[in-house]
């Protein structure tokens, strides 16, 4: 029997972190021989109806993916009810290793890594891991969590423990492979920031402009944030302060906003804030195409991630996507490696923070841009294949974990 692969993933199937990422490279993997078993742990606010789970089920089958999906517990009394995760998982891939010819195990992010350490531990698996970051160290920087609590303590060893035992690591950032290092793991560990595939993310001129006419913004200067607000991310307010100082230094600017967070609070903040509601678009969840229209259709695009010291170790997507589709980007000092990047290949503005009073970086440098539009967009495209385009996972999937995930090597 053939060598497989369990793919487990501690988000719900729908999650764009998953869809975006994870379930783009394993359906490469697969299109190149790999097999693999996929579990996942659905939340509500991904819901997926029985019909449909039906139909994904077949349409993944086909495709050499065979899933699982599991119920994803929250609320009171959480270790208890992550420990019911945990186990309810443990049975599947039991059954799996046991009758499924399932060889290894493939976490995404360390959440999934910390849980599949123990399951490779006892089952006898070999344990891969895509997108490794210091979460727990995450969530007491965003105090979330005490540094003195049994949850950081836990996920913190496992997290450790994740890093000693896996056979290969890829990590975002040059920084992450630092972070491996200092474990004092001996696992091969690979730099890969997230990636988008290139042949799906482009400029659409004909759309962008079609989009631009349709809301009156000819002569306006675009500016759209894609993505979520908390926890990792600054809050809708503090995004919607930073808008408005841009604002008072030019009345053109536009200001576009898609995200999955309570549509009614930002709109209770933007009847509060000094700009006209005129002067904002929102939108929920969107479809690719359209969100390939919108950041063709911006002028510059926000990342909105705080310059924490863990922050380094992230590999915000939505880069990936506004560079491919040829628009700069603004993120703050040391986040990821996106700052070197903006500086080193003038794709973008780094800014020390969110804060009032570093809008005039942004609306100096956006000026500056719209006298270069063409070879800027030229710029942030080539710029975006090199640094975040799917071609470089594919590849380094290819040559370095196919063989393994294949052979059991």
């Amino acid at each position: 029997m053939r060598n497989k692969t369990i793919v487990y993933i501690y988000n719900s199937f729908r999650d764009p972190l998953f869809q975006n990422l994870m379930f783009q490279y394993i359906q490469s993997l697969s299109k190149m021989g790999a097999e693999f078993y996929l579990i996942t742990f659905e939340q509500p606010a991904y819901e997926i109806s029985p019909t449909e789970i039906k139909q994904l089920k077949i349409s993944l089958k086909k495709k050499g993916i065979h899933w699982k999906p599991l119920k994803h517990r929250t609320g009171s009394f959480l270790l208890l009810k992550k420990l019911f995760d945990l186990l309810s998982a443990f049975f599947v891939i039991l059954k799996w290793r046991l009758f499924g010819g399932a060889k290894n195990i493939f976490a995404f992010a360390n959440v999934s890594a910390s849980h599949s350490v123990i399951y490779s531990s006892l089952l006898s698996l070999k344990l891969f891991i895509y997108s490794y970051e210091p979460h727990a160290a995450f969530q007491v920087e965003l105090g979330l969590w005490p540094s003195n609590s049994l949850k950081f303590k836990l996920l913190n060893f496992f997290e450790r423990l994740a890093a000693k035992k896996a056979s290969i690591i890829f990590t975002g950032t040059k920084y992450g492979v630092e972070l491996v290092h200092s474990i004092k793991s001996t696992t091969p560990v690979y730099r890969l920031p997230t990636s988008v595939d290139e042949t799906l993310f482009y400029y659409k001129k004909e759309h962008a402009l079609s989009w631009r006419e349709k809301h009156q913004l000819e002569n306006n200067k675009v500016v759209l944030y894609i993505g979520k607000f908390g926890d990792l991310y600054y809050e809708p307010k503090k995004l919607i302060t930073f808008y408005e100082a841009l604002y008072e230094l030019d009345p053109s600017y536009y200001f576009v906003i898609v995200t999955s967070f309570e549509l009614e609070q930002i709109e209770s903040l933007l009847t509060e804030s000094s700009i006209p509601r005129s002067s904002f678009y929102l939108d929920t969840n969107i479809s690719y195409e359209d969100v390939k229209v919108l950041i063709s259709a911006a002028d510059v695009g926000m990342s909105i991630v705080p310059p924490f010291e863990n922050q380094k170790y992230r590999s915000p997507t939505k880069v990936a996507e506004y560079l491919l589709c040829g628009l700069p980007y603004v993120t703050c000092e040391g986040v990821s490696e996106d700052d070197d990047i903006a500086k080193a290949n003038r794709v973008g503005a780094v800014i020390p923070s969110l804060e009032p009073q570093y809008a005039e970086i942004v609306h100096v440098s956006l000026n500056n841009w719209l006298t270069e539009r063409e070879a800027l967009r030229e710029r942030c495209r080539e710029t975006g294949i090199i640094y975040r385009g799917k071609s470089n996972v594919d590849y380094l999937f290819k040559e370095v974990l196919l063989p393994k995930l294949i052979s059991g090597e």
